[in-house]
């Protein structure tokens, strides 16, 4: 079906009348739907008066209702284009009021902005806007990233001191997912328990250190 362009004498209609009389009388009057009448309403700036509102806004909601975009709607330009169903004039219009390319929203965060949040679990962490990423990225990556480069797969940046609102990179390590799933597990286990298998580690990584110290001393005969 081939679309039909509003005319300057039905938006002079419409802005005379719309906003005093019944939306559902305009519609019968230009031949339209309730909801093209809706949309030319929105498009030209113009509402209901509040005298009007005060009157008739509980059944101007409830009908209102019935012809609001439902989930599954699929809009009737889907797969068209532009040329298709607007006017040269239509489409020229437009142009003013279109996004230019590399523009940003007049609440667009500036860069390096933080702010705090939860995370699934409610622990709060600093997030940062970084030029370099299009989503705000946890701060302790950034300074990670900042100072020692992308975190290898596999590998978590945590917070040495388990105070994640304390973002320093003095306070941060980069552990495989291995060695924080020990630790996590840890707190589940008794003080003294924890200090053994912490006190174990250790020693092996010593005895480890110890041993390659040796191999590399060794000389072949």
């Amino acid at each position: 079906m081939k679309r039909r362009f509003w005319t300057s004498e039905e938006d002079v209609i419409m802005r005379e009348r719309y906003p005093t009389e019944d939306t559902r009388e305009i519609a019968t009057l230009l031949d339209r739907t309730y909801s093209m009448v809706l949309n030319r309403a929105f498009t030209l700036g113009i509402k209901k008066t509040k005298e009007y509102m005060q009157k008739n806004g509980y059944r101007v909601q409830k009908f209102g209702t019935a012809h609001q975009f439902t989930k599954e709607h699929t809009p009737f330009n889907k797969g068209i284009k532009q040329t298709e169903y607007m006017s040269p004039e239509a489409i020229s219009k437009t142009a003013t009021t279109r996004f230019k390319k590399g523009s940003k929203s007049h609440n667009t965060n500036p860069d390096y902005f933080e702010s705090v949040r939860k995370d699934k679990n409610g622990h709060d962490y600093i997030f940062i806007k970084s030029p370099e990423h299009k989503k705000m990225i946890g701060k302790h990556l950034y300074l990670w990233e900042l100072h020692h480069g992308k975190v290898p797969k596999g590998y978590n940046v945590v917070f040495k001191d388990k105070n994640t609102l304390n973002c320093t990179i003095e306070n941060l390590e980069c552990i495989s997912n291995a060695e924080n799933m020990n630790r996590n597990t840890f707190h589940n286990y008794p003080k003294e328990l924890t200090y053994l298998i912490q006190l174990k580690a250790a020693v092996s990584r010593q005895i480890n250190k110890q041993s390659k110290l040796t191999d590399n001393d060794t000389t072949t005969i």
